[in-house]
């Protein structure tokens, strides 16, 4: 069975022999055995294999291949350098590394809290001895001609561009850049002052990512692309770069990272959907909010500023708080309970009364619950109510200490179990780093099911006896 197509042209089988660490092959989850194979013109002598995993690379690293040459067939173990060594040597033409186990490797969704088992990954696979390698025609540029980029309009006016890349470039889906080249292309445009409309639209070949307006008789800035090829000249000035930004921590609702100094304005940008609960300080000095590129989370950074950045999603301490206040007032209405449940009931009328009295929280409790809960609330709801129920079978077998015993425990946990799953619902929040998780929710759930179960089963209601028995 041939190896089952890479999603993506960066992770295709090529990725393993283009000298280059940072691209790696993924085998789909569909492969249950990936291989590789490399191939030369003529036959040559294999002392050995180096198959490595780039370390961080989001894949299952390789423990154990099967070598298979021209009429031979070798097993084993890579070693801690991802080194296999053939002895005697294998001469061949073509050489098919089938990875016969792997290391388990997961990954934590903290959306969805679950984790995932990843695919197989090979950064680089390597023949021993290792030869010098031929010129790479991927390094070539790719003219694809004037259109090939994106289409920008400046205030109805229409440009065309078209992509510098290599094939190295395309390949790997890199930001590259994309000049004018229409015939028009060095007549400059006119902005008014106000506003100005300015579109990029998506080409058959490339979306449009960044998009830099350069002042009549200025440098062009230097972009991404250009940095990491070194493709600009040494007397160029550079009116836009890239910082390093060091992060020291990430969660859900806070993270904190660290600016070096710069000379200079500087915009903070994460690649997020723009949020107004998020707010950004450095030292203790909020940072204005922006907006780049129609959608993306970001900040100005003054001019010379530097240190610790502080994000922080404000409507979360909201919502500590109030689960913290809400556990408080949750506490006194139970030692209120307790102390109320002490005085003798008083009488009901009738069985009617009851019943009317059963019905109100019965109904709009119960919907309460489904709206909020879903199937979640309804089979906790079951649940405690099968509890209760079978502790009513049980309950004649039991002798008389046993019975007062579990009296005293049915009334600890009437006021004292919802109280506790309450506080446990925030404890939880705030230790994930959030309230999306499932584990707080279901324990807030568990929390408002007692409650109303409690309302149901509680004294005095004549059509509730049955279950007080």
């Amino acid at each position: 069975m041939p190896p089952v197509p890479a999603a993506k042209p960066s992770a295709r089988p090529g990725a393993v022999a283009d000298d280059d660490p940072g691209t790696t092959w993924y085998a789909t989850e569909e492969d249950r055995e990936p291989w590789l194979r490399l191939a030369w013109p003529a036959r040559r002598e294999v002392t050995g294999i180096r198959m490595t995993l780039t370390l961080g690379t989001a894949a299952t690293q390789p423990t154990k291949v099967t070598v298979i040459g021209d009429g031979d067939i070798r097993d084993g173990l890579l070693d801690a350098n991802g080194v296999l060594a053939l002895t005697p040597p294998i001469v061949t033409s073509r050489l098919t590394v089938l990875i016969a186990d792997s290391s388990s490797a997961t990954s934590y969704d903290p959306y969805r809290n679950m984790r995932r088992f990843l695919p197989v990954g090979v950064s680089e696979l390597t023949a021993l001895p290792e030869r010098k390698a031929d010129p790479d025609p991927a390094a070539g540029r790719v003219d694809r001609g004037c259109g090939s980029g994106p289409q920008v309009t400046v205030a109805g006016t229409v440009r065309r561009t078209a992509l510098v890349a290599s094939r190295r470039d395309l390949l790997q889906l890199r930001e590259v850049d994309a000049v004018v080249c229409s015939t028009d292309a060095r007549r400059p445009l006119r902005v008014g002052a106000g506003e100005t409309h300015l579109v990029a639209t998506a080409s058959a070949l490339a979306v449009p990512v960044q998009v830099a307006l350069t002042p009549r008789g200025a440098t062009p800035a230097r972009t991404g692309a250009q940095q990491a090829r070194g493709t600009v000249r040494k007397d160029a000035v550079t009116t836009s770069v890239k910082v390093p930004v060091r992060v020291d921590a990430w969660s859900a609702t806070q993270r904190r990272l660290y600016l070096d100094p710069y000379a200079g304005p500087r915009v903070l940008a994460l690649r997020e959907n723009a949020n107004p609960g998020w707010s950004a300080t450095i030292d203790g000095e909020k940072l204005p909010v922006v907006k780049v590129d129609g959608w993306q989370q970001a900040w100005l950074v003054p001019d010379g500023a530097s240190g610790e950045v502080v994000l922080r999603f404000q409507p979360d301490r909201i919502y500590t708080v109030l689960m913290g206040g809400g556990a408080l007032l949750l506490a006194a209405v139970a030692v209120l309970a307790v102390r109320g449940s002490r005085q003798p009931a008083a009488p009901v009328a009738g069985g009617v009364r009851g019943r009317r009295r059963l019905l109100v929280p019965a109904l709009f409790g119960g919907v309460a619950l489904l709206l909020a809960g879903g199937v979640a609330a309804a089979g906790l709801a079951l649940i405690t109510a099968g509890a209760v129920l079978m502790l009513r079978q049980l309950r004649p077998y039991f002798g008389a200490y046993d019975r007062r015993r579990l009296s005293r425990l049915s009334l600890l946990v009437d006021w004292l179990l919802p109280v506790g799953l309450f506080v446990i619902a925030g404890w939880l929040a705030v230790l994930i780093g959030g309230h999306t998780a499932a584990l707080p929710q279901l324990t807030a759930l568990g929390c408002v099911v007692l409650l109303w179960l409690s309302v149901l089963l509680g004294r005095g209601v004549r059509g509730q006896r049955w279950l007080k028995r």
